[in-house]
């Protein structure tokens, strides 16, 4: 690694923000319900660190979440699928780390 690091900061607003806490991570590494316990934690909090990078649980109020992505030297494309909410009210968001050129 040649230690560069990209964070993305995803924090919920709008008329449906109180649904926008995360809920699940699936990774290719990394399967990890997020429940109400990981939330009461001392922010920020880490949920999931893996060689790839971490995704923190940064506020509650609104709730905000840090995916900290290190460069893709795998060889592979990484996919991160982040699910949002609980019940009938998900959101997923799909991220795609296209592998090192």
């Amino acid at each position: 690694m040649d230690g560069f690091a990209a964070d993305v900061t995803i924090t919920a607003i709008g008329k449906n923000a109180n649904h926008g806490f995360l809920s699940l991570i699936n990774t290719d590494d990394c399967l990890y319900e997020v429940t109400d316990d990981d939330w009461k934690q001392a922010l920020p909090y880490t949920v999931c660190e893996k060689t790839w990078g971490k995704i923190e649980l940064l506020s509650a109020s609104p709730y905000s979440i840090r995916l900290t992505l290190n460069e893709n030297q795998t060889g592979d494309d990484r996919n991160f699928e982040l699910t949002f909410g609980g019940g009938y009210v998900i959101s997923t968001l799909t991220l795609n780390q296209m592998k090192r050129q």
